[in-house]
């Protein structure tokens, strides 16, 4: 009996140590339990929190993209309004410019060319222009540049010479807004110079660097009405365009034209600015437009009655194209139904004709529409009548000796800068007088 009951407590105590270790186990248990729960929890929690702002910045990133497109888009939009606008702006202000000059110098229908000064230059001269107020010249002397003062038909020595070409210089243009001017030569680069006063009101010239786009020399520049774009052309065969920026005096090239088979001459652009020429020796007229997007592409060729024999091409007022040949002619074509037809041949020297390719120089000036060319040993003058768009020549040709290179005349109309090559290198000038008043 004894036996039975000590067997009976051993299972007693057996059964109480199993259910103390039976609970404490599972009370641990339960714990790390809900201690991995709460963990799964949260981590699912944060799992779903983080989905939620990946997918509202999405939401926000894609909206942000769309309006900055939107905003772009409007961006663009507006400033090409405004440069068309600007552009409006700027052929309505050139017409009424032209419309006044021209009222006020449409009476003449007769120049008169007196010789007023002689200036010996040591060197070659191939480019030469004025600024804006015609109160300086600036001329090529070789592969350097030459400041002069110019007053009252005098060049005056300032004694300032610019160098940084490495090579012949082959053309010069001045912006009409400021002291600023481009230059183009046979080292192939452009380089910008811009006036900078100094102590006692002397003035120091300085450019910044060439830039080098074209791979062959440079032939002829020209800067918009605006001053923010320049076009060079060069034996290249190719067209620059240039974004110039005044305050940094440098330029950024923008875009190359290319059409033209052998090297481009001469360039010009119409009175609007939207209209681009170029003519080369491969005796094409190659009309270029801006479209929409204020970028310059090709619009066609204009075939001329004198495509073979031209020697120059060039525009005058907005649809009005003069082309100059090497028989002593002069033709005259105008827009009309968007093709440019021929309005009138002038014929002024048949019996000389001019085999010098290098003839093609047309200059004209818009204030007193009058145009001059060179052929064979004479200068010939024409005004254009914007009545009826016809030439008129207006004196008799100016003699000179075949050894003149280069000439131009003065933002007024009122001199012409010759520079002559023999028997000593120099400059004439000459007073234009128009006389003979309706």
């Amino acid at each position: 009996m004894d036996q039975m009951i000590s067997q009976v407590n051993n299972w007693i105590d057996d059964i109480q140590q199993f259910e103390f270790k039976q609970c404490s186990y599972n009370f641990l248990d339960e714990i790390d339990y809900l201690n991995q729960s709460i963990e799964k929890i949260k981590d699912q929690q944060i799992d779903e929190f983080k989905k939620v702002i990946y997918s509202i910045n999405q939401s926000y990133e894609t909206k942000i993209q769309l309006k900055k497109q939107l905003l772009n888009v409007q961006l663009l939009s507006a400033q090409n309004t405004l440069r068309l606008q600007s552009s409006n702006v700027s052929f309505k202000r050139l017409n009424s410019e032209v419309a006044k000059d021209y009222l006020e110098t449409k009476t003449y229908k007769q120049i008169q060319y007196k010789l007023v000064q002689e200036v010996k230059q040591k060197e070659w001269c191939h480019a030469l222009a004025f600024n804006y107020n015609q109160s300086i010249m600036a001329g090529s002397f070789d592969k350097s540049i030459k400041i002069w003062n110019f007053q009252q038909g005098q060049l005056q020595d300032k004694n300032i010479i610019l160098d940084g070409h490495e090579k012949l210089i082959k053309c010069i243009v001045f912006s009409r807004k400021n002291n600023w001017f481009f230059s183009g030569s046979e080292d192939h680069t452009i380089r910008s110079w811009k006036e900078k006063q100094s102590w006692f009101f002397s003035s120091k010239w300085e450019s910044v660097k060439a830039n080098k786009a074209h791979s062959n020399q440079v032939i002829q520049l020209i800067l918009n009405e605006q001053v923010n774009e320049l076009i060079s052309c060069s034996v290249d065969k190719t067209i620059k365009i240039w974004r110039v920026f005044y305050d940094s005096n440098s330029i950024k090239f923008l875009d190359s034209l290319e059409k033209h088979q052998q090297q481009i001459l001469s360039i010009s652009l119409n009175q609007s600015q939207k209209q681009l020429i170029s003519w080369g020796e491969d005796k094409q007229v190659i009309l270029w437009e801006k479209n929409q997007q204020f970028k310059w592409q090709f619009k066609n060729i204009i075939l001329l009655s004198i495509q073979e024999i031209n020697r120059g091409a060039r525009f005058l007022m907005d649809n009005q194209i003069i082309c100059k040949t090497s028989q002593g002619q002069v033709q005259n074509y105008v827009q009309e139904n968007y093709i440019y037809q021929q309005k009138q041949v002038l014929d002024f020297n048949l019996e000389n004709p001019d085999l010098n390719p290098k003839e093609f120089q047309i200059i004209f000036n818009i204030q007193t529409q009058l145009i001059v060319m060179k052929h064979h040993q004479y200068f010939y003058f024409f005004r254009n009548n914007v009545d009826d768009w016809k030439f008129q020549q207006v004196c008799q040709p100016l003699e000179c000796q075949k050894e003149v290179f280069f000439f131009n005349i003065s933002n007024d109309g009122k001199y012409l800068i010759v520079w002559i090559q023999h028997p000593l290198l120099r400059f004439r000038v000459y007073e234009l007088i128009y006389s003979n008043m309706y």
